[in-house]
């Protein structure tokens, strides 16, 4: 088995990959060597999958603790960490979990059934096989084996937002070696496999065949808040370019954050600054009134920003100031986050606590997450379609819990220096270290490639912010990574004025890459979901 690191997520669009062969078959058997689906393209060749795709990191599960003639079983999911019968720690690669919790999978060592390779799948015909990826991934390759007598297969691929991008079936599915294969890979300019699940009955696999790793930058800067120089600094995303004073005269700066059209930050004399995304424009005044602002948030809709006693929300455009959006929770609020449900904060005390509202400020739970133990400070705090993510300041580490609060990881990453600020996108997990002043990071499964001094040189870093999104003119005006008659519609609403959109979602309506949003540009997409134009990222 070759060990590798997680996978990792590649940005380019993947240009011919079936070509004509999906007009052709497999050379052992009827199969089409590939079919192009909605937004993927499915394999049924491995050798052509392999070939379109080279530098394979292969699970073969062949450093199983089952000897050969025997089974070995244990609850999923399995993955690196995995101690039981079936598995030591280390024995599978990174990245992957698979099964689902409380699903019992077995193991069939070599022999056990006539096999010349180890297997593996759930034990129950109601169980789904499920395959988790750590970070989107481009490709997946696996060769399947069935023994009931109905032998077919549906398979749903699924988006880190729980959507379902497309679907397969397939049938005559071998028992016998060498079992049948099946593979996935992405035609988005931005690859968003998240998961994948199997629904059939006792299904098994015998390898994995995941993308390589290779460097993603999602963003095109890096910001953070330097509270004693008072200034915003920027840093390429690769950690290059590092300028301290990018804006200045801000006043006690704690928090940054942009939406692709500004940067906004919270000063924690009482105000709310803004500025254009090249930092040009800047305002220091832009909202008054605040009380100690610390933790600054945007979405599509508002931007939003911690008091000393309550949570703020204003309109984008500065409008609409309601500093009591939130209030009744006790403690000083540290950093805050929002995702399309809730809003987040940390509230310091000697019972320090992540406390969660409904994005609409009702339904308040103030005691969401406690803290490790009494006296922690809590500063970083971001959240994506998965995880909940904060530091302790105090036991150094960046914490980690499932989005409802569940499964509690106190050490997730250790030995940070006095961490503040935590920031994640699809790639990487970032956070501010104070003694000494550095930016840390590390991928998604918290390990490897960790860096505590990925960026060196601050003054006193607080607050931390990534730049907006490698923009893609794709026409997935909402991002489901499918092109559908409701992305020609929202379109359509970008130029009619009736809808104010997002960074994003302008430029992947912006269909021909013209800098501006046209009835053409509606037209293409609606055609491409028709199959008669197309929208392709022009880059």
């Amino acid at each position: 088995m070759k060990l590798v690191s997680m996978i990792m997520v590649i940005v380019y669009v993947i240009i011919g990959l079936c070509m004509s062969a999906h007009s052709e078959t497999s050379i052992d058997s009827d199969r089409p060597v590939c079919r192009q689906g909605r937004a993927l393209t499915f394999w049924y060749d491995q050798a052509a999958f392999e070939a379109a795709h080279p530098g394979l990191s292969i699970e073969s599960w062949d450093l199983t603790n089952v000897p050969p003639g025997l089974h070995g079983y244990g609850y999923g999911p399995f993955n690196s960490t995995t101690d039981n019968e079936c598995f030591s720690p280390g024995a599978i690669i990174e990245g992957i979990n698979v099964g689902i919790t409380d699903c019992y999978m077995m193991v069939w060592g070599i022999g056990a059934s006539e096999n010349s390779t180890v297997r593996f799948g759930p034990t129950a015909s109601s169980d789904d096989y499920r395959v988790d990826f750590d970070r989107n991934t481009l490709a997946f390759g696996t060769r399947v084996f069935m023994n009931e007598t109905e032998n077919l297969l549906h398979i749903d691929v699924y988006n880190s937002l729980g959507g379902i991008i497309d679907s397969d079936t397939i049938s005559d599915i071998s028992w016998d070696d060498p079992g049948t294969f099946w593979g996935v890979s992405s035609d988005h300019p931005t690859p968003d496999i998240s998961y994948i699940i199997f629904r059939t009955a006792y299904l098994y696999t015998d390898f994995f065949s995941l993308h390589e790793w290779l460097i993603t930058p999602e963003a095109d800067y890096v910001f953070w808040t330097e509270y004693s120089m008072d200034s915003i600094a920027r840093a390429n995303v690769d950690g290059t370019g590092v300028n301290l004073n990018w804006i200045t005269g801000c006043q006690v700066p704690m928090s940054v954050t942009t939406d692709g059209r500004y940067i906004y930050w919270t000063n924690w004399e009482g105000t709310i600054g803004r500025a254009d995304y090249d930092g040009s424009n800047i305002n220091q005044t832009w909202i008054t009134g605040c009380d100690n602002s610390d933790g600054i948030a945007v979405d599509d809709n508002y931007i939003y920003w911690t008091n000393h006693n309550s949570i703020g929300r204003a309109n984008l455009d500065g409008s609409g100031v309601n500093q009591n959006f939130v209030i009744g929770y006790g403690g000083i609020s540290t950093e805050m986050t929002v995702d399309s449900n809730y809003i987040y904060w940390g509230i310091t005390d000697y019972h320090s606590v992540i406390a969660r509202a409904s994005i609409d400020g009702s339904i308040v739970e103030e005691n969401f997450i406690p803290a490790s133990s009494e006296g922690v400070i809590l500063f970083g705090l971001d959240v994506d379609s998965r995880y909940v993510y904060w530091s302790e300041y105090g036991p150094n580490n960046i914490c980690r819990a499932n989005l409802d609060g569940t499964g509690i990881d106190y050490t997730w990453i250790t030995g940070c220096s006095e961490p503040r600020s935590v920031e994640v996108d699809r790639s990487f997990v970032y956070w501010i270290n104070s003694n000494p002043d550095t930016v840390g990071r590390a991928d998604l499964n918290g390990s490897s490639h960790l860096n505590q001094s990925w960026i060196t040189g601050l003054d006193q870093g607080m607050g931390f912010g990534l730049g907006k999104i490698l923009c893609f003119n794709d026409g997935d005006v909402n991002n489901d990574d499918t092109l559908t008659a409701e992305d020609a519609q929202q379109a359509f609403s970008i130029v009619m004025a009736h809808l104010l959109p997002s960074y994003q979602q302008e430029c992947s309506a912006d269909c021909n890459g013209s800098g501006t949003v046209t009835a053409g540009d509606a037209q293409s997409i609606f055609g491409a979901v028709l199959g008669l134009d197309s929208c392709v990222d022009p880059a």
